[in-house]
Order: structure tokens, then sequence, then C-alpha cells
């Protein structure tokens, strides 16, 4: 009896990790993806993707890999929820870095990032920008539609620099109306 109880809690913790694995990063269903599984042995990597949330919007982000090879100026980001300020008519999206020293000081750069949008069912960039209205994407019209497009943003750190990619949503008269930041992969 015991030994069945034992290897039970086994294979239950084995189905519990291979979950964790495949899961941790929520879906990855469009075909362009290309965020990848780290290797547990490559101690270079410890994270290829991550997810933050707040009350309103909820953003997944991931490693781009070329050729096999982590970029590190290159991220994806998808979003599975995004606040209704966005979606209204003038509402904006736009992408900051920032990063932390070791002193304690951070440093935002106020450039906006450039990203693209990619529209995974028909495998096509729909607009390149540093910033994004609901109307340049037509079918932008509620938060579910958000699921076709990925936004691959240049966040222009080639050596690893910056800790933190920055979300922030604008209302249609200019006021920030929440932002969210995300540990950037990899971390």
């Amino acid at each position: 009896m015991t030994s069945n109880t034992n290897q039970n809690k086994k294979i239950l913790l084995v189905s519990v990790l291979s979950a964790m694995v495949l899961f941790g990063c929520g879906r990855k269903d469009d075909k362009n993806s290309s965020a990848s599984v780290i290797n547990p042995y490559n101690t270079s990597t410890l994270a290829s993707c991550n997810m933050s949330s707040t009350a309103n919007t909820q953003m997944n982000i991931a490693t781009f890999v070329d050729n096999g090879q982590v970029r590190n100026d290159i991220v994806r980001v998808k979003f599975s929820k995004i606040n209704s300020q966005f979606l209204s008519n003038g509402g904006k999206l736009q992408f900051f870095r920032w990063r932390a020293f070791s002193s304690g000081q951070t440093y935002m750069d106020s450039t906006a990032l450039t990203f693209q949008v990619l529209d995974t069912s028909t495998n096509s960039i729909v607009l390149t920008s540093n910033r994004l209205f609901a109307s340049d994407v037509s079918s932008y019209s509620s938060s579910q539609d958000m699921n076709r497009y990925v936004l691959v943003v240049d966040i222009k750190d080639y050596n690893a620099e910056y800790d933190v990619l920055r979300s922030v949503i604008y209302t249609s008269a200019g006021a920030v109306s929440e932002y969210i930041d995300t540990l950037i992969p990899s971390f």
C-alpha cells in the first residue's frame, strides 16, 4: 500500500511540474511564437517569460529567439486583457524601459520604444510605431481581440542592462490611466 501511495505522489509531482513548464507563460499558440522552453541544466538563462497584471490589464512577455539565440534587444508582448481606456476612442499604449543600479537608484528611459504589431491570423506586420491606438488595428474592439496580436518590442538593449519593460496606457485626454512594470526575460 505504501509503495502505491509513493508512486501516486511521484506521478502527481511529475504531472504538476509538467503543467508548470507547459503553462507557465500562458498560451503560446500563435504560429510565430519564439518563446522557448529553457533547458533546466543551462544556468545562463533563468526565465524565458514573465507575466504582470492589474485589475484591468494582463500582459505576458517572452524572450525572442532568432536562429536558436536569445536576443536581448527584442521581446514579444501579448495582452490577454487590456484596460478599457485603451479600447476607448483615443486611448493610447506605449512602452518604456527602466533599470535599477546596485546603489538602489533607478533610471527610466523617457523615449518610447518602437514595436511591431504582428497579426498572428495572417502572419503579417500591421503596424510599426512607438505608440498604438486601438483604432490602428481594426479588430481591437474588445479585450478578447488582443489574443490575435503579438507586439514585438525593440528594447534596444544588446547588453541586457535594462531590467523592466513598462507598458503605459493613456486616456484619450493624454493622462496616464495605468502602467504595468514587467521584468524583462531573461532574468
